[in-house]
This record gives C-alpha cells, sequence and structure tokens, in this order.
C-alpha cells in the first residue's frame, strides 16, 4: 500500500524497520499523481473520488498542509475529469500501521505557522519530501551480515582490485544487486 501524509510517528513502524530517503517534489509528482480511469471498480478500491484513481492512500492530518501539498503536487493543473472533479488529496486524520512493503510519503511542512485557509507556502518556509519504506524486522542484521561476508571475500580478492572486484561480487552473489535482496 501507498500512503502520503505530512508526519510520520513510530506508532506507523510497529515491529517493522523503515527506511527513510529524501525526495523531491518532482518524484513525489511522478509517483503520486492520479490518473483517469472509467473503471468504477478499480476507482473505488484506490480511493478515487469521480474517477480520479490515486496511487495513494491520504492520512494528511492537517486540511491547509494538505491544500499547500496538492499545490506542490501540481493536482490542479491536471484539470477536471468527466464528473467536473479536480483531483486533489484530503485531509484524513487516521492511525495507520505499516506493512513490509508499504511506502509512506512523508511531506514535512517546515517554517512558521501556515496560515488558516493558505494554498501556498508562505516566505520562508518549504515541504520536504520523504520515501519511507517498510522492511520486515531484522533487515539491518541481514545486511550487516550480507556486507560482512562480502568484505571478507574482498579483502581474500585484493590483489585483483578495482572493477574485478566489483564484477567478481555480481558473479558470485548476483542476489545482492537485487533490490528486493533484504525481504
Amino acid at each position: 500500500m501507498i500512503y502520503i501524509s505530512n508526519a510520520i510517528s513510530l506508532q506507523m513502524q510497529g515491529n517493522n524497520e523503515l527506511v527513510s530517503v529524501a525526495s523531491s517534489v518532482e518524484q513525489a509528482r511522478a509517483e503520486l499523481s492520479p490518473d483517469i480511469s472509467g473503471d468504477r471498480e478499480r476507482q473505488e478500491s484506490r480511493h478515487g473520488t469521480g474517477y480520479w484513481v490515486y496511487p495513494a492512500s491520504s492520512c494528511i492530518g492537517h486540511a491547509d498542509v494538505a491544500a499547500v501539498i496538492n499545490g506542490q503536487l501540481g493536482l490542479s493543473e491536471l484539470g477536471p475529469d468527466s464528473n467536473g472533479v479536480v483531483p486533489r488529496y484530503e485531509m484524513v486524520r487516521s492511525s495507520i500501521s505499516l506493512n513490509p512493503g508499504d511506502v509512506l510519503w512523508v511531506a514535512q511542512y517546515c517554517g512558521p505557522r501556515l496560515p488558516e485557509g493558505a494554498t501556498t507556502l508562505p516566505e520562508g518556509a518549504t515541504i520536504r519530501w520523504y520515501k519511507v519504506t517498510c522492511y520486515p524486522a531484522g533487515r539491518s542484521a541481514k545486511a550487516d551480515n550480507i556486507a560482512s561476508t562480502m568484505y571478507s571475500a574482498a579483502a581474500e580478492q585484493a590483489e585483483f582490485g578495482g572493477d574485478a572486484l566489483e564484477k567478481g561480487a555480481r558473479a558470485a552473489w548476483p542476489h545482492l544487486y537485487d533490490e528486493n535482496a533484504y525481504d
């Protein structure tokens, strides 16, 4: 599941591990912009409004921050669907628990208190974007063991050096270069 929020709490993590990576509004826009679909069943299952299909479920806790986030994502530029609905992520105060494989996009407001009814950022304020991915507990220990094994093997093969070492590692452990290696 994919979520969008303006904050993150440890309650969301549960017993899992979270990896947070600073991102950009451009990347968020690429991954969070809704699509139009005439398939109502698909639309309803993906938390859409009208015919808009949203890739993420909103758990944005403040209406004004939601308006600013929608502006940053350029959602009003997409125009209305066939029902006249302009896409937007709504404020939805909800508690979520992340599960392995879930992604939480956090749009963190940084700046002075946001004026009531704001739809744009006040002077000196920013939205910092983070992509948080949830992994099963123990992922770090697995990664440390894998890295330790690789470093030991690299030390034994040091005379090959540079590219030869990486080529050897890729040949010996191709699964480690797979983005799902720690699952």
